[in-house]
């Protein structure tokens, strides 16, 4: 499975083993980090191969909508089914792992300040990132950086403790398997 995704080349590595982890090592799955949306969106419309997918932020966007966007502009048959959210954005998944992230900034984090919310993909975009940056702030590793911090937590997130609280993430898991 090809996933074409919203991101950089330096979570193009970290992104597939999470993803691996997830649905199991025997399925083959490689990733095309686009950089932006539009990119990821672009690429994803020029393959027509069923066995592709496209992962990108929701960034809070009606899903709905988003949908109805790509499809229109990646112009492919049942692209509406192979169309998945990182809601509202990848960081969101680090919420639902608080013992990844304890392990991995260390005794100084802070997960008083992460958001108090059972179900991260509803957390807004910027209550993600700035939490995170907050409850980063006194560790060795210093505040949350997406290129230096992300692709270390997605090669130690919990894919289980993920799929069990992000209903996204296991729609698109499920889909990988099926």
């Amino acid at each position: 499975m090809d996933v074409y995704l919203e991101g950089g080349a330096h979570l193009r590595r970290p992104m597939r083993n999470f993803l691996r982890r997830a649905v199991g090592n025997d399925i083959n799955i490689d990733v095309d980090a686009c950089r932006s949306r539009d990119r990821a969106i672009a690429r994803f419309g020029r393959v027509s191969s069923p066995d592709s997918l496209l992962l990108i932020d929701s960034e809070g966007d009606d899903l709905h909508e988003l949908r109805q966007t790509v499809a229109s502009r990646a112009r492919l048959p049942g692209v509406l089914d192979r169309t998945f959210f990182m809601v509202q954005l990848m960081e969101a998944w680090f919420l639902a792992d608080r013992e990844t992230l304890q392990a991995y900034y260390g005794p100084r984090f802070n997960p008083r300040i992460l958001p108090n919310n059972p179900q991260p993909e509803v957390v807004l975009k910027g209550d993600v990132i700035n939490r995170l940056s907050e409850a980063t702030r006194g560790t060795p590793k210093r505040i949350y950086h997406k290129t230096a911090h992300a692709p270390a937590l997605l090669n130690l997130l919990n894919p289980t403790a993920v799929y069990n609280t992000c209903p996204n993430f296991r729609s698109l898991v499920d889909f990988l398997r099926n």
